[in-house]
């Protein structure tokens, strides 16, 4: 069962209002072998090698694909598409009326994952939370003060 616990959010406005909302406490993140076994459950006669070159063979495809211009979409899973940045030290300010900034260099800054709507459902549907046995006490800076059990 996923856990959570009620995060207070800090008052940045000087509102005077206290605001909390529900953050996900993370059991632990998986490596893509703990992955394999998880899947190797659902698909007991597809051997783990052949699970993990599949994964491999993904990887490879999906960076190779990004790096062309693709947004990738996976059904029921979601779509993968690269974010852009420059990487050099000019200034991102429209100067003049016709400055068209041609002389940048732009890098890769991250990938985005968009989850699709039938992953989300599913999710709403099978998902039960229940509340952490432990909970944050925090500071008006956001850090965490002490640990309580309630």
């Amino acid at each position: 069962m996923a856990k959570y616990l009620l995060q207070e959010m800090n008052d940045v406005r000087n509102t005077g209002k206290r605001t909390v909302y529900p953050k996900m406490v993370t059991d632990q993140t998986l490596t893509t072998k703990e992955f394999i076994d998880e899947l190797h459950k659902h698909l007991r006669t597809v051997d783990k090698g052949v699970l993990t070159g599949v994964m491999c063979g993904m990887a490879d495809t999906l960076s190779s694909l990004l790096s062309r211009g693709y947004n990738v979409t996976l059904d029921d899973i979601g779509t993968f598409s690269m974010s852009l940045k420059f990487i050099d030290d000019k200034s991102t300010e429209i100067q003049e009326e016709d400055d068209r900034l041609l002389y940048r260099r732009v890098g890769v800054k991250d990938i985005n994952f968009k989850t699709s709507p039938e992953m989300l459902h599913e999710l709403r549907r099978v998902t039960k939370f229940e509340r952490s046995q432990y909970a944050h006490r925090l500071h008006r800076s956001g850090i965490p003060q002490d640990m309580d059990k309630t």
